[in-house]
């Protein structure tokens, strides 16, 4: 069992590196105002590092479920089994990150009022916001967000699991991604969502034409978010996005999958989807568009 799960770790190394190695350099750049006590600088820190340890948990965490959810594809007792135990554990991730919210909010006043003491002081000490603690509280957060995409993202893998019951989809015999794409752009075009989610879905089940499955994924995504199945597009819309981060329409699906989000009320989720779209695309329409609603976010 062991084994097992390390293997399917390994895909994801790479991601977990790049976080433990920004983690590592946020930390080594840690330097708080002279004014703070040892104390409170000691605190903080100790807070700062435990909230980082916390959010490599939980992330961790999500991508062996979201794996878990992925891998079943029948309706044996076992498979069953194990999504129920996938989506309890789910749930606990839940709660954790809703603990470290609390946390967060907490040391956000902490570090406050250490500012404040600094001003009312008198003492002519570098302010708290331009220290790098306040940078790495910022990161904290926005890692937070990131966090939370990917749970959503497994939540809605869990829903859809037991929703389908492990049933394939039925086939459709189409040879080219030409021809695909005239079929699907055509039946959007006249508004028969239901057609593209069929046709797109026995594609997505059956061809093992990759560049075929992402077009079917896209336009199931589109007719899904049509028909108000904001969960299951923006499941799909993430799932390109995961898998395969450097096709044409990513600003797009970014977009679409953060509106998704939204009307999901999983604001901080949307929140870390329209800001890769601002930090990855600053030149297309997208970005002024992911600029309009993050401005409108208060999260």
């Amino acid at each position: 069992g062991t084994k097992m799960s390390r293997k399917k770790q390994n895909p994801q190394r790479a991601s977990i590196s790049a976080v433990t190695s920004a983690i590592s350099i946020a930390a080594a750049l840690l330097v708080l105002p002279a004014c703070m006590t040892s104390k409170r600088e000691e605190e903080i820190n100790s807070q700062l590092k435990s909230l980082e340890l916390r959010m490599i948990e939980m992330e961790k965490q999500v991508q062996v479920r979201d794996r878990t959810f992925d891998a079943v594809k029948n309706t044996t007792e076992e498979s069953s089994r194990k999504v129920l135990t996938a989506k309890s554990e789910l749930d606990e991730v839940r709660r954790q990150l809703s603990m470290t919210q609390g946390a967060i909010d907490e040391l956000r006043v902490k570090m406050t009022r250490v500012q404040e003491g600094s001003t009312n002081s008198g003492l002519n000490a570098k302010s708290l916001s331009d220290d790098s603690a306040v940078a790495r509280m910022s990161e904290l957060e926005d890692w937070q967000n990131k966090v939370e995409k990917r749970l959503i993202k497994a939540e809605l893998l869990a829903k859809d699991a037991h929703e389908s019951n492990g049933k394939q989809k039925t086939g459709v015999a189409i040879k080219s991604r030409d021809e695909l794409a005239k079929l699907l752009s055509s039946a959007y075009a006249q508004k028969d969502y239901a057609k593209v989610i069929r046709v797109a879905s026995g594609v997505i089940g059956n061809s093992n034409s990759e560049p075929m499955k992402t077009l079917a994924m896209e336009f199931r995504a589109e007719a899904q978010f049509q028909l108000r199945n904001y969960g299951k597009a923006a499941l799909d819309l993430m799932e390109i996005i995961d898998k395969y981060p450097s096709f044409e329409r990513k600003p797009r699906a970014l977009l679409l999958a953060g509106d998704s989000c939204v009307y999901l009320k999983q604001l901080r989720a949307a929140k870390a989807l329209y800001a890769e779209c601002v930090r990855q695309f600053p030149d297309k329409e997208e970005c002024k568009a992911s600029k309009e609603r993050l401005a409108r976010l208060g999260v």
